[in-house]
């Protein structure tokens, strides 16, 4: 079941055409997994942008992620009123900035 975290991120998906893995657990260095909400690939890093909503999980693996090719982002998880908005990810994703192949970056980025 997903939460409403990731039931957002599926919508965004689903209506900007972006590739994510839900839920998704990273393998890093020393076989340490870590399993996180939401991998959004081709944007903010190499490998893409991990969703989380807990800083502490991911706070004393930094280094081994940023080496791994990941960036990550702490959110909130969504109030249960919370829809998702095209023009809100918009200008998340374009804070974030692409990182996939140029030629197929997003026609709204």
């Amino acid at each position: 079941m997903y939460t409403k975290l990731q039931k957002i991120w599926k919508d965004a998906a689903e209506n900007l055409n972006l590739e994510v893995e839900i839920p998704f657990s990273i393998i890093l260095a020393d076989n340490l997994k870590i399993n996180v909400s939401v991998l959004l690939k081709n944007f903010g890093a190499k490998n893409g942008m991990l969703i989380i909503t807990n800083y502490e999980d991911v706070e004393p693996y930094l280094e081994k992620i940023y080496e791994a090719g990941y960036g990550f982002s702490t959110l909130s998880e969504p109030s249960e009123n919370e829809q998702y908005s095209r023009k809100d990810f918009i200008e998340l994703l374009s804070d974030w900035g692409w990182t996939g192949d140029v030629n197929l970056k997003p026609e709204w980025l």
